[in-house]
């Protein structure tokens, strides 16, 4: 039974390394989103297409 394939989740070292990269591109992801500027509200648009009364 040697000659099983290995596949890329049967290694702990693979597993560590996947969730790394995963905890990584969540912690960058989240310090761009104080850095990024976003576009400010720009306000009432109108009420376009619809009205409340």
């Amino acid at each position: 039974m040697e000659d099983e394939k290995k596949y890329l989740f049967d290694h702990p070292k693979n597993i560590k390394r996947i969730l790394r990269l995963l905890y990584g591109c969540y912690i960058l992801l989240f310090a761009l989103d104080f850095v990024i500027h976003r576009r400010e509200y720009e306000g009432d648009p109108g009420n376009v297409g619809w009205s409340m009364s």
